[in-house]
């Protein structure tokens, strides 16, 4: 963010990011009408871009654990959704174009729903099998396209390179490559 002013940000490529490292100032949630978004997943992405774009001043507490995180059976982490960010990607849009800030932010949302595209594809890998698979895998590429926007590019920077290394394949309409690495990695975990 170009607004404010960021204290620390350790480069490491080890510290945790997400909800584990936000400390936020109930002031700047109140003045602003900051709320998490009614979506099982995905939840915080609104969130957090709009805590990011209001703040003047921006810090990371240290690298130390903070909480010990668990992930029940039950838990909405383990929703077996094929699509888990589509919805808070739209969402994210609709916000950008009410606050007039889609023009300066179109790229990055770009960026989010290449990744949403890589999760989802990702999921479906798991979910289904045979004909099915490939069926949901052409339909969440179809609506990637008709989503992204065509006449923006895409900060490539906001994005994991996990999701990054497949934007080319999204592009052309592939998703095997993804399967594979989804089915391989199934393999190994």
């Amino acid at each position: 963010m170009d607004k404010g002013q960021i204290d620390s940000f350790p480069d490491d490529g080890k510290s945790p990011v997400g909800g584990v490292r936000k400390a936020v100032s109930l002031r700047l949630l109140k003045e602003n009408n900051i709320e998490y978004t009614l979506h099982s997943i995905g939840e915080e992405a609104l969130y957090s871009f709009r805590i990011l774009y209001a703040a003047d001043r921006i810090g990371f507490l240290d690298e130390k654990p903070v909480y010990f995180y668990v992930n029940h059976e039950g838990s909405q982490s383990k929703i077996k959704s094929s699509d888990p960010w589509g919805g808070a990607v739209e969402c994210l849009k609709e916000y950008l174009q009410e606050n007039g800030l889609y023009e300066k932010f179109a790229d990055t949302l770009n960026a989010f729903r290449a990744t949403a595209a890589v999760v989802s594809l990702d999921r479906i890998a798991r979910l289904y099998k045979g004909e099915t698979c490939r069926k949901n895998a052409k339909v969440r590429i179809c609506r990637f396209h008709m989503l992204y926007d065509k006449e923006r590019g895409i900060d490539l920077d906001s994005m994991s390179y996990k999701a990054k290394i497949f934007v080319p394949f999204l592009m052309k309409g592939q998703y095997r490559l993804i399967f594979l690495c989804s089915w391989l990695k199934s393999l190994i975990t």
